[in-house]
Parts: C-alpha cells; sequence; structure tokens
C-alpha cells in the first residue's frame, strides 16, 4: 500500500525504520507533549499510528466471496488512483 502510495505521489520509499517498541515510545513521548503544551493538533507520530502501521492489516477476503458472491466494486489499483487524487487536492490546498 505504501509503495503504491509513494509511487503515485511521486515520493521516494522511506528509508529507515524504527523498531516498534521505540516508535512506540516516541509516539507517547509525542502525545505527552502534545497534552503539556495544550496543542490542538495531532502529534506527528501517536502510539495508534504505531499499532495501525506496525500490526498487519491484511485480511482475506475469500469467506466474503464464496459466501456472500462479494466483489468489490473499486480494484486496489483505482482505490490507490483515487487516494492519490485526494492527497494532491488536500497538498495544493495548503
Amino acid at each position: 500500500y505504501f509503495a503504491a502510495l509513494c509511487r503515485g505521489l511521486d515520493l521516494p520509499m522511506p528509508k529507515y525504520s524504527l523498531p516498534r517498541r521505540v516508535a512506540y515510545a516516541i509516539g507517547a513521548a509525542m502525545e505527552w507533549l502534545a497534552h503539556a503544551r495544550r496543542q490542538s493538533r495531532r502529534p506527528l507520530l501517536t502510539r495508534t499510528a504505531v499499532e495501525l502501521l506496525g500490526t498487519r492489516q491484511g485480511f482475506s477476503m475469500q469467506r466474503a466471496r464464496d459466501l456472500l458472491a462479494f466483489r468489490p466494486p473499486v480494484s486496489f489499483d483505482d482505490g490507490v488512483g483515487r487516494t492519490v487524487a485526494w492527497l494532491r487536492t488536500l497538498t495544493l490546498s495548503s
């Protein structure tokens, strides 16, 4: 997903990664600091973001296909394309 987003936005892939425990601790510290400063904006890194990005989020849709005859109305590539287009509108309006 992130590789597809980076390609779509003409961004380089991240070069570095942090161990999950380190990222979680940094997220907690950033949350605490934002709270202490009474910031209204979300910190750059949060514990929730670490959990979402650091946990496998893939799920098989085979059962939905088999039992419900489900077919996604949007393909992965089209979904990424739509997301890239939406993200570009955010960066243009900022």
